[in-house]
């Protein structure tokens, strides 16, 4: 029998195999000694590399006399390599930022137009890291009694966790310490640093008290600032509105802008009701136990506003802050108590007749008082409110000075000339007005009070109406057209309304309430001729009834765009006349004739 031979293949296999496992017991005997591992071993270790290069990296930086430097280049990758490395690896590398407040101070060498410039590459630079890192901090790893913490920390988290917690602390310490510098610098450079407050106020999940008082201190002039103050009750929870507007209400620099970002602030929204997620043997009854919290949170808020704002009312020492507040009072009065509200219109009323009998220049505050009145009357049962309709009648008395529509101005923001304004886009021809126009506002009061005769209440007290009657229509002398005309559509309102008025607007009973005012001159009842009869006569004669005026539901058509003035309102047809000549087709001719 032939002797079977070997495979000299599988011979070759074998040995190769054999020196392979050799070759590694040999390296596995080696490495454990060896401190530095061998090339093969070094492949399959690329972030001890990465670790050594960036600690290499971080030695000569701190070792970098900037008073070497002479180019802009070199300040550049100086700063460059200290943020990126802050940004990548903040456990370790973000207390290297400090070194470019030697950057900030002027430290180094170069011209002044050269550290001038480096300075502020500096701080931009410098707000950029601060901005990156807030968003990570977690506050609530410091306050190691809350369960969730406790509970998350086991063995094995305990390392990452401590770590978290040291990256919070060095973020919150290198924001105190930008913040400071700012502080003491804004006066200097407000240009550059209040958008910077701005930014840092955005990107922070917790504003630093210092932080907030410097952004309401500049929200008067910067839209920046107010914007990061909206973002913060838009986003925050209700825990952090409840801190935010604690501190707000105490501040000086509060003002009316902030008051009407307060007033937007959607507090039943399920947006703020998010807290830590929780793992629980129970979770129906942390559920509960939160919504407890946030309610308690909610009915604080209320109360701090509420209390704020009627403060303000009764003081009226800043026309703009009472107005805000009184249209806050209109929103958040509504979703108060029936007895609080009953309050609430107490305070308005004494406050309102305040403001008649001081001032005839407080007809805006009266105006706005007169809306959120009626708001909360439409919610409150069995209340009489008559008096309402007496403080309106008192503001028509002296309103007519307010009723111009403003002086027509061309907007020139963008400094260009009329030959200029007309040859470009269409978005450039603006045209505003340089008196604060109430009109709209009066005559939305006024819709709101028509609409109101609903109940029975004020139709009962015939006085009250037939002097509010006679009042609008004396009004009528003294303002334009278009207003006249509103006015007198709510008049024809209130009269089908109420029909034991109807004598009132017959020729005669105009006659009279125009004299009954008490102070009609020669020139108005000259102009009762020249202007005002006129447009009545033609009412008069397309009225069936010769002595009744008849005023259809709709203002006569214009030729302009429904899609621009929606006419379905008496009120948006005031001041018709003047928008035609703001926007009639041949603008472009109007706009050269206006110096």
């Amino acid at each position: 029998m032939a002797k079977k031979r070997p495979n000299k293949k599988n011979v070759k296999s074998k040995n190769v195999k054999k020196k392979r496992i050799n070759g590694s017991d040999a390296n596995l005997k080696r490495n454990p000694k060896d401190d530095k591992p061998g090339k093969q071993t070094r492949k399959n270790q690329p972030s001890k590399k990465i670790i050594k290069t960036e600690n290499k990296s971080i030695k000569d930086i701190s070792e970098n006399d900037i008073k070497k430097f002479t180019t802009l280049e070199q300040y550049k990758q100086y700063i460059s390599q200290i943020c990126t490395q802050a940004i990548t690896y903040p456990e370790t590398h973000l207390k290297q930022v400090n070194l470019l407040y030697n950057v900030i101070e002027k430290k180094g060498t170069g011209t002044e137009s050269l550290l001038n410039h480096v300075k502020k590459l500096a701080i931009l630079s410098l707000v950029s890291v601060v901005s990156h890192l807030l968003p990570r901090v977690s506050h609530e790893l410091n306050q190691v009694d809350q369960e969730v913490v406790r509970r998350t920390e086991t063995a094995h988290s305990a390392n990452i966790i401590d770590q978290e917690r040291q990256i919070t602390t060095r973020t919150i310490e290198t924001r105190d310490r930008l913040t400071k510098y700012i502080k003491a610098n804004l006066s200097e450079n407000p240009d550059l640093f209040v958008p910077l407050i701005s930014r840092l106020v955005k990107a922070d999940n917790r504003v630093s008290d210092d932080l907030l008082t410097l952004c309401l201190k500049y929200s008067k002039v910067s839209e920046s600032c107010l914007k990061a103050i909206s973002e913060l009750f838009q986003y925050g929870s209700m825990l952090d509105i409840h801190r935010y507007l604690k501190f707000i209400f105490k501040s000086q620099h509060i003002n009316h802008k902030v008051i009407r970002i307060i007033n937007d602030i959607q507090i039943n929204k399920k947006q703020h009701e998010y807290v830590i997620s929780e793992e629980t043997s129970k979770p129906e009854e942390n559920k509960q136990k939160s919504k407890k919290k946030h309610d308690k949170y909610k009915n604080e808020i209320l109360i701090w506003i509420i209390t704020f704002y009627t403060k303000t009312l009764r003081e009226g020492k800043d026309f703009n802050m009472v107005e805000s507040c009184i249209e806050g009072l209109g929103k958040y009065g509504l979703i108060l108590e029936e007895s609080i509200q009953l309050e609430l219109l107490a305070e308005l009323r004494k406050a309102l007749n305040t403001y008649i009998e001081r001032d005839s220049r407080n007809h805006r505050l009266v105006i706005s008082g007169v809306n959120t009145v009626i708001k909360l009357v439409k919610v409150v049962k069995n209340f009489e409110y008559n008096w309402m309709y007496e403080i309106f009648t008192s503001l028509c008395r002296n309103i007519a000075p307010v009723l111009i529509q403003g002086e027509l101005t061309l907007n020139d923001g963008s400094k260009l000339n009329l030959e200029e304004i007309v040859t470009k886009n269409e978005e450039n021809r603006s045209v505003f007005f340089t008196h604060p126009c109430y009109t709209q506002t009066f005559l939305k009061s006024l819709d709101n009070l028509s609409n109101l005769l609903v109940k029975s209440t004020i139709i009962a007290d015939f006085q009250v109406l037939t002097d509010l009657v006679q009042v609008l229509i004396s009004l009528c002398l003294q303002v334009d057209s278009n207003v006249a005309l509103s006015l007198m559509c709510y008049v024809n309102e209130i009269i089908n309304k109420v029909p034991k008025l109807r004598p009132l607007i017959s020729k005669e009973g105009i006659v009279f309430s125009i004299l009954t005012k008490g102070k009609t001159s020669y020139w108005e009842l000259s102009m009762m001729k020249s202007h005002y009869l006129p447009h009545l006569k033609s009412m008069f004669s397309a009225s069936k009834d010769s002595n009744t005026i008849s005023l259809k539901n709709k203002p006569p058509s214009t030729h302009m765009d429904p899609k621009e003035v929606e006419t379905g309102k008496y009120f948006n047809c005031a001041g018709l006349d003047m928008y035609q000549i703001l926007f009639p087709q041949n603008f472009t001719e109007y706009v050269k004739n206006i110096r």
